[in-house]
């Protein structure tokens, strides 16, 4: 590094340190101006007080009755035989001007200053260390009220730290909750910036360990529910190929597909499942049409050829000892034609609980799609 580098590096250094002086002033500045607007002014001895606290050389005038009344700490300072007992000044050292200012105003009953998510999480430390327990609890509801499932990771954690640091039972527990809701990544991002207790942690982590066991057990199912599916479905589809009559002059090469999704709305379709039979690229979906649910097969090819079409659908019936619901076509693709549609049931009939076509709000379909070698 040159030493002109060094030169520049100390004076950003001297610059930020200067602005960070600026910036303290110039909050003790407002503190002061908002403390003039009070009812009750800390920067004015009057015949109520007979105590001064010194804060970042600030003196502010205060009642001991008032600090004992809200506080059992300046209570034993005033009543035993500490030096605060005989002494009219009481130095604050490393507390800040507006903390202290926003401390008492919230202690004091004729600032009419309410407890908000701001000041909340400013007074914590003071009313933890001045034991002015009473107040802990309006604190812990203003924060509560505050946090949502939109508050970020980051805030979550900052919070968490502070509900464990002041014994915030309520918030604690539902910043715990929030935060184990949250991706992982998030979490892994935050968490050693804002490090709160390793109880609360650990809590953490076994909740989403718990649900990443739980969903992994849901997907296990799913994936056993739907190899089993397609077993019983192909079995019953060959079954039923001979209902088919399948020109046996022509070439015919299929594909079996699944679909799992809940009805599409009035003259919508679902988003369907992509095949290549033949070379030819084709689209089945299922779409909602004058209250009856089709199956639609469409030539996404730019090249049309003709060629035949049959198919064998089945709306399977998702209770163990339902019947299924099966339809075959027998049909072709023609030059002009894009796409062939046809009824499987009406949306009526499927939605009744008491047919079994539904499970967990969605529907099976199993379609064997059948097409002879185009002629090009």
């Amino acid at each position: 590094m040159e030493a002109g580098e060094n030169v520049r590096i100390e004076d950003e250094s001297e610059a930020a340190e200067v602005e960070n002086i600026v910036a303290d002033k110039e909050s003790e500045t407002m503190a002061l101006a908002e403390v003039n607007l009070l009812t009750f002014g800390f920067t004015e001895k009057s015949s109520k007080t007979d105590m001064c606290l010194l804060v970042e050389g600030t003196k502010l005038y205060v009642a001991k009755l008032i600090l004992s009344l809200a506080s059992p700490v300046f209570d034993t300072m005033f009543q035993s035989d500490f030096k605060e007992k005989s002494s009219d000044e009481l130095e604050l050292p490393g507390k800040k001007l507006r903390d202290v200012l926003e401390f008492l105003r919230c202690i004091y009953p004729n600032t009419y200053t309410q407890i908000n998510r701001d000041n909340a999480r400013i007074i914590l430390p003071l009313l933890e260390e001045y034991q002015v327990l009473q107040l802990k609890p309006r604190c812990e509801l203003v924060l509560l009220e505050t946090v949502t499932e939109q508050t970020t990771t980051n805030e979550l954690l900052q919070l968490l730290k502070e509900a464990c640091l002041y014994d915030l039972k309520a918030l604690r527990a539902r910043c715990i909750v929030l935060i184990s809701s949250k991706p992982c990544d998030a979490l892994d991002e935050n968490y050693c910036k804002s490090f709160p207790s390793a109880n609360a942690l650990n809590e953490i982590f076994v909740n989403v360990n718990t649900s990443m066991k739980k969903r992994l057990a849901e997907l296990e199912q799913v994936a056993e529910e739907n190899v089993l599916f397609k077993q019983y479905i192909s079995s019953e589809i060959r079954n039923r190929k001979k209902d088919l009559k399948l020109d046996p002059e022509k070439r015919w090469d299929d594909k079996t597909i699944v679909i799992i999704d809940v009805i599409p709305g009035d003259r919508e379709e679902s988003e369907g499942v992509d095949i290549n039979i033949w070379e030819v690229p084709l689209k089945i979906n299922i779409m909602n049409k004058n209250s009856s649910l089709y199956l639609k097969v469409e030539n996404i090819s730019k090249n049309r050829a003709i060629c035949g079409l049959s198919v064998l659908c089945i709306l399977v019936n998702r209770q163990p000892s339902g019947k299924n619901h099966m339809i075959v076509y027998n049909g072709s693709f023609p030059l002009y034609a894009q796409n062939r549609s046809f009824e499987i049931l009406g949306t009526e009939s499927i939605e009744q609980v008491g047919n079994g076509y539904i499970l967990n709000g969605k529907i099976g379909i199993i379609a064997q799609v059948y097409m002879s070698k185009p002629n090009k």
